[in-house]
């Protein structure tokens, strides 16, 4: 029935071939596999060309999946990139960029892709070109023994799904031809299910089964590879072998029952010619006489490539033979394959040219040439060393064949293409060529900080722009077009050191210059009467500040400072000389103070430094020299600079501002303080800076989740705050020394992604300051005030609220209505979880526990909500069930309970190991074994035992399994295709369906 690939060793050398890939967007490696082969296949092409966009009747181009369609077949057909982008299709299917990154079953794809194909295409020509090229109809029969009348009915398909295994069933299918042949078997109806015959009047004996009446020109066999493991309940990938035929004879198959055709389809898959390799050696084993021939490995080689003489005229051997029994005789070009498993994984597509015959593989982006034995290694079930994805996880998932037709289109030509495409793909090219272009200039700007007297703004220039230019754009930029151009320059910076370096060419371009994006330029001015100093990288630049009389702070103190330049080896007897020739001050009377980075200052002209190298007494670049004549007392400078520096910087941001990533970004602030004063005086400083109120903002260590500041009075190094200190501000009202800021949060029903073993889920309300002094009924009365400021039309009292520690999600210890908040040892910032009752707060026991009840009905698969259950821990089974009753109404006599452990990831299939007891006359401690009833917030599933469980069905299956696992971000989400109609002037708004 069947003609089959070689599988001799692979061929590795792998060229690159002109077809052209696919752009993954994320995990669109499905979609991709599934439009490669639509886009092989020249009868869907071709009519997808036929179809003819009109504007007033299909509306906007990116909106109209069949106009997406053309214009990305064109792209793979005529356009000169190695691969193209699918986002245009994706739009127009209504997708957005969560769609991108979800995975999906390629054939639930191929469905949905076509059902919106056919809603597009309604009213046009090609309204019926699925139909037509895949759409097949199968017959289910019932066929009774004694009269031999069958009872039928026709049903549709699209493609067909066939079994890999079934454990259950006893179904192992090691080919195409034995999973047909399966799919079609009869079921025998006999005994106690017997069938009703209409014309016998009577139950019979009777067989029923499918068989197929019509086959499409194009058909699609889908491997069943992932079902459900019924011992973990977990889903798997079925990796068994399945081999399958390159020419598949489905002539056996139409019309006739299962039993008249079973003698036939056994015959003709006997005689067939067969291939298989040992690894070594690759035999062929002729139908005539049964005996192998050996090739040896050169022979082999010879006859082995696609393009053969000897393969195909083997192949169309095949075909006459098969054609002798009828027309249906089918041709492989496409194979759908995954690697990976049931949680996820990749799909890549084998598919044969009907252009050159040969085989590709289409992997996303890439496109490469694969020999013919690359095929059987995807079989499945074993590993290969070599090839395309060939491990045994590796294998074919969907299968499209085409039936063998002396017409069959083997070729479309550019011609086809519609000529709105075409100008569409021009005018599309312009545009990506012009957003190059821009890109390109774009990429040349750079915005350079750049310096003046303090400031610093960013200076927008192109790489390949001249220095000049530069020049000129910062001059406006600091508004100093009244300077003369000859008095002022442009100069590398240095913001660590404070101090200028290289000088620029100003015919040289920007990346001539050296100059990259994080680069610091600084603008030079000087007077009319004075020279620029040459810049001279073995010279130290240094600032020299003169102590002047009568100027209190360090601002003006330091505002006019001078340049001292000296060479770096020199000396600081040298220094003193050059000082002298600036500040005009004899050598035996100068004090020079040096201060470097780590702020602490120095007296440099002392006995100990006078004959030394500057590098000695620690003079680099950056240092700064303070300068004053000596007047036989102590000196000025380091009197005054050791007072400076007991101040440290703090920095803070600016509350309300969109906030920044970058720390440096959003706490651009900065107030200069004295280490020794109060939280007070810093938060006065900072209320100043801002112009809020002191009391309406909050201060925060380090970010918004950091402790709050609360004790005014501490010094700021008691508060831990030291130089360059980060504060956050926040607006609100300030906690008190006596204040604990507590988060509030609620428990609220849960969510529809959440476990089948939740009974609630949190989210953040809002924060207080409270008074540790507070008692916990007192904080109730308080929460009810803000919450009804807040949210007028929120009904609640501080009677029934319960509150409880919140700890990652999971609520914590019940916080009694007399305690109070300082005995509870909580730290500031503490979440507290408030649950909203339907009735007031009850006081627990000392031996009272809260646990939920949830209802399970094994018919249906439902579950209920929680019921919460407030019980005394040393009770028995039977008292724990009578309650139960009390509030599910579930009848007590006939009551089964099971406790549930790690709840947080349960889901319902699970109920089907867990283990009910009888509550009824069962005076067992439920603390005991098997129910460990001993604390809080136990989950507990209750059913009626009479209430028989059924199988799930597929759509259950679907709703509940898989959703509240670990793993649960694998599941694929269901496909959805949004098809946009355009808006008619007796219609109210445009249309648009959901596939």
């Amino acid at each position: 029935m069947s003609g089959y690939f070689s599988s001799s060793t692979s061929n590795k050398k792998q060229v690159k071939q002109d077809y052209i890939g696919l752009s993954n967007q994320g995990a669109t490696c499905y979609m991709n596999s599934l439009l490669q082969t639509l886009y092989m296949t020249p009868d869907f092409r071709i009519e997808i060309y036929k179809w003819f966009y009109e504007p007033d009747k299909h509306g906007d181009p990116s909106d109209s999946i069949p106009m997406q369609l053309q214009l990305l077949f064109s792209k793979l057909q005529i356009a000169d990139s190695e691969y193209v982008e699918t986002t245009g299709l994706t739009k127009s299917f209504q997708w957005d960029l969560r769609e991108s990154f979800q995975q999906h079953d390629v054939q639930e794809f191929c469905r949905v892709l076509f059902d919106a194909i056919e809603q597009s295409v309604e009213g046009t020509s090609q309204s019926n070109v699925i139909n037509e090229l895949y759409q097949g109809t199968y017959i289910d029969y019932v066929k009774c023994l004694k009269c031999n009348q069958e009872s039928c009915r026709e049903d549709k398909f699209l493609d067909i799904s066939l079994a890999v295994r079934n454990d259950f069933e006893k179904i192992y299918n090691k080919s195409v031809e034995m999973a047909l042949e399966n799919f079609i078997k009869h079921e025998e109806l006999t005994g106690d299910n017997q069938y009703f015959c209409e014309a016998c009047k009577g139950k019979n004996d009777a067989i029923k089964g499918l068989k197929f009446k019509s086959l499409p020109k194009i058909l699609v066999l889908q491997l069943k590879r992932f079902d459900l493991d019924m011992t973990t309940m977990q889903r798997m990938k079925l990796n068994d072998k399945v081999t399958f035929p390159e020419i598949l004879n489905m002539n056996p198959y139409i019309s006739k029952s299962d039993i008249d055709n079973t003698k036939e389809r056994n015959l003709l898959s006997i005689d067939r010619t067969k291939e298989f390799s040992d690894g070594e050696n690759s035999y062929l084993i002729q139908s005539s006489d049964k005996k192998p021939i050996y090739l040896e490995n050169k022979f082999r080689k010879k006859i082995s490539g696609d393009n053969s003489y000897f393969l195909r005229s083997q192949k169309e051997s095949v075909i006459q033979k098969y054609l002798k029994g009828g027309k249906n005789v089918y041709e492989l070009f496409s194979i759908l394959i995954h690697s990976g498993s049931a949680l996820g994984g990749h799909y890549y597509a084998y598919i044969k040219s009907f252009e050159n015959f040969k085989w590709y593989c289409f992997n996303d982006s890439i496109v490469t040439e694969i020999s013919h034995e690359e095929i059987p290694k995807v079989f499945g079930g074993s590993t290969y060393s070599s090839g395309y994805y060939t491990t045994c996880s590796s294998n074919a998932y969907l299968l499209v064949y085409r039936r063998v037709e002396s017409d069959n289109l083997m070729k479309i030509e550019k011609t086809t293409v519609p000529a709105y495409i075409i100008e569409m793909m021009e005018t599309e090219k312009h545009k990506k060529n012009q957003e190059l272009l821009e890109k390109e200039e774009k990429f040349k700007l750079m915005k350079i900080k750049t310096v003046y007297k303090g400031m610093d703004k960013y200076v927008e220039i192109k790489k390949d722009s001249k220095i000049k230019e530069f020049l000129e754009k910062a001059v406006a930029a600091f508004e100093l077009q009244d300077v003369d151009k000859e008095n002022i320059r442009l100069r590398g910076y240095s913001t660590y050191y404070d101090t200028f370096q290289e000088t620029f060419e100003d015919e040289k371009t920007v990346d001539e210059s050296g100059v990259y994006g994080h680069k610091v330029l600084a603008l030079e001015v000087k007077n009319s009467d004075e020279e620029f100093l040459p810049y001279d990288s073995t010279k130290l630049v240094l600032k020299a500040h003169l102590w002047k009389d009568g100027l209190d702070t360090y601002t003006k103190l330091t505002s006019s400072p001078k340049n001292v330049i000296i060479e770096k080896r020199e000396t600081i007897k040298k220094l003193m000389s050059v000082v002298q020739e600036t500040f005009s001050i004899k050598i035996e009377k100068q004090l020079i103070v040096r201060k470097s980075l780590n702020g602490i200052p120095e007296i440099v002209t002392t006995s100990n430094y006078f004959g030394q190298c500057l590098s000695y007494a620690k003079i680099y670049e950056g240092s700064v020299l303070f300068v004053e004549e000596n007047s036989g007392g102590p000196s000025k400078w380091m009197m005054f600079l050791e007072e400076e520096q007991g101040k440290i910087t703090i920095k803070f941001n600016s509350p309300g501002e969109k906030e920044s990533m970058h720390i440096s970004e959003m706490f651009k602030n900065s107030i200069m303080i004295d280490s020794q004063r109060t939280v007070l005086d810093l938060k006065t400083e900072i209320s100043l800076f801002l112009n809020i109120n002191i009391d309406e903002f909050i201060m925060k260590k380090s970010s918004t989740y950091g402790g709050e500041i609360k004790d005014l009075s501490q010094k700021l190094v008691q508060a831990t705050l030291f130089n360059n200190s980060n504060v956050y501000i926040e607006i609100g009202r300030p906690s008190k020394p006596d204040e604990l800021r507590v988060c509030f949060q609620i428990a609220l029903p849960p969510r529809c992604k959440d476990s089948d073993g939740s009974v609630y889920s949190i989210d953040n309300l809002l924060e207080m300051p409270i008074n540790i002094n507070s008692k916990i009924s007192k904080i109730k009365d308080l929460l009810c005030e803000e919450l009804q400021s807040r949210f007028p039309t929120m009904e609640v009292t501080s009677a029934n609220m319960r509150f409880r520690y919140n700890s990652h999600t999971i609520m914590g210890k019940i916080l009694n209505n007399k305690e109070i908040l300082k005995d509870l040892k909580a730290s500031d910032r503490v979440s507290v979880c408030v649950q909203l009752l339907q009735s007031p707060e009850k006081p627990l026991e000392i031996n009272d526990i809260i646990v939920y009840v949830k209802i399970w009905y094994p018919a249906t698969w439902e579950l209920s909500g929680a019921y919460e259950l407030i019980i005394n821990k040393n009770l028995k089974n039977h008292d724990l069930g009578s309650k139960i009753s009390e509030i599910t109404g579930l009848d007590h006599l006939h009551l089964e309970v099971t406790s549930i452990s790690f709840a947080y990831n349960y889901q319902r299939i699970d109920l089907l190991n867990e283990n009910f007891i009888r509550t009824f006359k069962n005076h067992i401690p439920f603390s005991n074994k098997p129910l460990f009833l001993n604390s809080n917030d136990t989950l507990l599933v209750v059913k009626d035992y009479r209430e028989n469980t059924r199988p799930m069905i597929q759509e259950e299956k679907e709703k509940y399994l898989f959703k509240n696992t670990i793993k649960a971000q694998h599941k694929e989400k269901s496909m959805k295709i949004t098809v946009k109609k355009v808006q008619h002037k007796d219609e109210s708004k445009e249309n648009q369906h959901e596939i």
